[in-house]
């Protein structure tokens, strides 16, 4: 599933807080997507909740 290729992801050397112009961070999607798990995944493995990008602006209010 999304964990599972979110850890591919990370092993093979991706950017965790790298952005797109429309979603901004992994982080934001699946903190408005309601993906907790994720969510979780991605903070432990460092992911930034004030990098700025995409629709929502950061995590946080992509979260609300």
């Amino acid at each position: 599933g999304y964990l599972d290729g979110a850890h591919l992801l990370l092993e093979n050397g991706a950017d965790i807080n790298d952005t797109n112009d429309h979603h901004g961070t992994a982080l934001q999607v699946a903190s408005s997507m309601g993906h907790t798990e994720i969510v979780r995944f991605l903070l432990h493995k460092g992911a930034c909740v004030n990098t700025a990008g995409g629709f929502y602006g950061d995590a946080v209010k992509a979260a609300s």
